[in-house]
């Protein structure tokens, strides 16, 4: 049976939180969250309700990287990726869904184990960036950005796959976000998941017509918080590797990363 993990209403999306038997319930439930929030019928084994949160509206600031804790390297580096999102912001006017965490994108990057091949410290850029979340929109598309950059700054003009809609590179990058927003979904949610599986559920359908089809992914598995991160890391890697193909750049491929401050000095 299909569940809507999104629900739109008032020109917003609401995200599936959690499941009770009566409405009463869910209503208090409601009463005791500091986000919006619905109450949406979900019929299962029997009738139940759902409780449906978002981000109350968030206001644009300025982003300013201020970061004292992290390393002039850091810094650079997340300026770079503050650039790049800004960028896309102007390009696309974007709606803000949260407030920017640039400590975030710090603490992601902080945390790749550079000195690895290439694709392997790409993909967990990428990937770190991706789960971290640390942007107010555009997560993927500014983590790619950064991939970009990072492969250009190790083999100047390298071809670039194009994305835009209905162009080959297009396919296989959507590809890729797709699989990835069904990962973080899940692994923000296991345990709900769980809860919603036991009673019947197969389906959740995110917004755009996306289908999580619960049997293709190990919610019941013991710390989902770290099996899905390395499930994300590993087609994370995937891509990149598929990117560097396509872009004409295969001896990156078996090179070895030379590091974070490299990276930072070349940028």
């Amino acid at each position: 049976m299909r569940v809507p993990y999104h629900v739109r209403r008032d020109d917003r999306y609401y995200s599936y939180s959690y499941l009770h038997d009566t409405r009463t319930e869910a209503e208090k439930d409601c009463e005791q969250r500091s986000e919006l929030t619905i109450v949406y019928p979900i019929k299962l084994d029997q009738q139940y309700f759902g409780v449906y949160t978002t981000e109350k509206e968030v206001s644009r600031v300025p982003l300013e990287v201020n970061l004292p804790e992290y390393g002039d390297r850091t810094h650079k580096l997340v300026k770079t990726v503050r650039d790049l999102f800004e960028y896309i912001d102007e390009e696309q006017s974007l709606d803000w869904y949260k407030k920017p965490e640039l400590s975030g994108v710090a603490d992601a990057i902080n945390r790749v184990q550079w000195r690895q091949s290439v694709p392997e410290v790409g993909g967990e850029l990428l990937s770190r960036l991706i789960l971290r979340h640390g942007l107010p929109n555009a997560n993927h598309r500014t983590a790619i950005a950064f991939l970009q950059t990072y492969l250009e700054t190790l083999k100047p003009g390298i071809g670039v796959p194009q994305t835009n809609v209905g162009d080959e590179w297009s396919d296989w990058t959507n590809e890729f976000i797709v699989d990835s927003k069904k990962l973080l979904t899940v692994r923000r949610n296991a345990g709900g998941f769980q809860h919603l599986a036991e009673r019947g559920a197969t389906i959740l359908e995110r917004k755009g017509g996306v289908e999580i089809h619960l049997d293709e992914y190990e919610i019941t598995t013991d710390n989902p918080w770290k099996h899905f991160r390395r499930k994300h890391e590993e087609r994370s890697v995937e891509f990149v590797v598929k990117y560097v193909r396509r872009a004409g750049g295969d001896e990156l491929l078996e090179e070895i990363d030379d590091g974070k401050r490299a990276f930072a000095d070349r940028l």
